[in-house]
């Protein structure tokens, strides 16, 4: 450890850290470009904020930028702030109040990943007007979400990425949630491109063959793998939670449900005609991508039947079996994740006035819905991955989460069952999926399956060269 971060270090309280924690602080204070890929529940939000503390003190940078889940940026970020780096000021850009947030002289400037391209903008202006960024360091919270190059997310932040030339810190647990091709972009906005190359195009045909003729699946090279973490590794530290803490366990219950056998033939006809008629109502299905979309809400219980949102109802084959597992919880509280908006109307008619956390909820309801949660006081939580997915603690509010549909998406996958199963849990996590026999609920549950075990095989790796550096 050289004597920058030794001064860096001194600056901190490290007495409440522990020594995996004080470890991976000190990577990231030795290398001014750090990706943290620590499991979830090992402190990644602690840690990055004694970095932030010991830089703005030490190397007297104006602030801190913070890019974090709407959710995080309200209710996490916050109070860990309050816990462990109390002095420290903050301000939360988002809402009606943002221009006159960007210009509070604070430490911490919390903002959610929505707000990018606003954020690009009137930091043109505030600099014509003063002179001055008011942040000069960069903490990117999920950046797993940085994933793909051609979102509008990426590209603003690929403008960004000059105001932060010396300090940034990326915090992930899932930094390759479908495949290695995840890595480039978040790489990119970190290092600028020295690591990977700064032409996605390039990156891709030099480590991956294109396997169909659309270009929408790439496999590996031979020995790509290896090459591209090699790249990578000297600025990434990585803790796996089976190192470091020890966790109870966590049991996968799959619950095979069956179609009733008029759905059934309903469910086959659509998959195979790509249209279905039942009483007055017919549907058809134009694309494969939109058949796959149908057959899912047909499993879960209805099917939309135009685009201003109405649908018919199907059956209530899981909203029943939910029942039963709310009757077994006897008043523990069980997380439902849901895929469809009728699915919630489902569940508040059978359960009235059940809280939710979805796209559109006021962020003042949901941080009040993820506190009544965590006192124990809600037994039914239902929620949207997407919505639920990254930087909230739920740990202390149950143990049980309860996969009404299981998303396709590995990432939203991995981290809601994130959010009860880290540091902090007490009692074994169940995680229930209700599985459609004979239908794609199948494929869905295996699929995830097979990319967790992929996305082990790369943290692995890196946690084997963060032991032999002796990191």
């Amino acid at each position: 450890m050289n004597s920058d971060t030794e001064k860096l270090l001194s600056l901190v309280d490290t007495t409440q850290m522990h020594e995996y924690q004080r470890n991976a602080l000190r990577f990231s204070l030795s290398n001014p470009l750090s990706y943290q890929a620590l499991d979830m529940g090992l402190g990644k939000t602690f840690i990055a904020l004694k970095w932030a503390e010991a830089i703005l003190h030490y190397k007297a940078i104006p602030g801190v930028l913070v890019i974090t889940p709407l959710r995080a940026a309200y209710t996490t970020w916050p109070l860990e702030k309050e816990k462990w780096a109390p002095k420290l000021t903050h301000t939360i850009i988002h809402g009606t109040q943002k221009v006159r947030r960007l210009n509070e002289r604070v430490d911490l400037f919390f903002m959610n990943w929505e707000g990018i391209p606003w954020l690009f903008e009137n930091l043109k202006r505030y600099w014509k007007s003063t002179g001055r960024i008011p942040f000069r360091a960069l903490v990117i919270d999920e950046a797993s979400m940085l994933k793909s190059p051609r979102t509008k997310r990426f590209k603003t932040m690929r403008k960004l990425r000059d105001i932060f030339p010396k300090w940034s810190i990326f915090l992930s647990a899932t930094p390759t949630p479908k495949s290695l091709l995840d890595l480039w972009s978040q790489y990119y906005i970190l290092d600028g491109g020295k690591r990977l190359g700064t032409a996605y195009g390039r990156f891709q045909t030099t480590y991956f063959f294109q396997i169909d003729n659309q270009g929408f699946y790439w496999g590996l090279k031979d020995g790509a793998q290896r090459e591209i973490l090699d790249s990578i590794k000297d600025i990434t530290y990585r803790l796996p939670a089976h190192d470091y803490v020890k966790m109870p366990k966590k049991i996968d219950n799959e619950i095979k449900l069956f179609l009733p056998t008029k759905i059934f033939k309903i469910y086959k006809e659509l998959e195979k005609n790509f249209f279905i008629k039942f009483d007055d109502t017919s549907v058809e299905i134009r694309s494969r991508a939109a058949l796959s979309m149908k057959l899912r809400q047909v499993i879960q219980g209805a099917i939309y039947t135009d685009k201003e949102g109405s649908y018919e109802i199907l059956h209530k084959v899981k909203i029943d079996a939910l029942k039963e597992i709310m009757e077994t919880a006897a008043g523990q509280g069980i997380l439902c994740a849901i895929q469809f908006r009728f699915e919630l109307d489902m569940i508040q008619k059978a359960f009235p006035d059940t809280p939710y956390i979805a796209k559109g909820i006021p962020a003042k309801l949901a941080t009040q819905h993820i506190t009544n949660w965590n006192k124990g006081e809600i037994p039914l939580l239902v929620c949207h991955p997407a919505s639920l997915s990254h930087g909230v603690n739920l740990q202390t509010g149950s143990h049980i989460i309860l996969w009404l549909g299981v998303t396709w998406s590995p990432e939203q996958y991995t981290q809601l069952i994130g959010r009860l199963y880290r540091q902090g849990q007490t009692k074994t996590v169940i995680v229930h999926h209700l599985i459609m026999q004979g239908t794609v609920d199948t494929a869905i549950l295996k699929s995830q399956q097979v990319r967790n075990a992929n996305q082990s095989t790369v943290l692995q790796y890196l946690n084997e060269y963060r032991k032999e550096q002796g990191l």
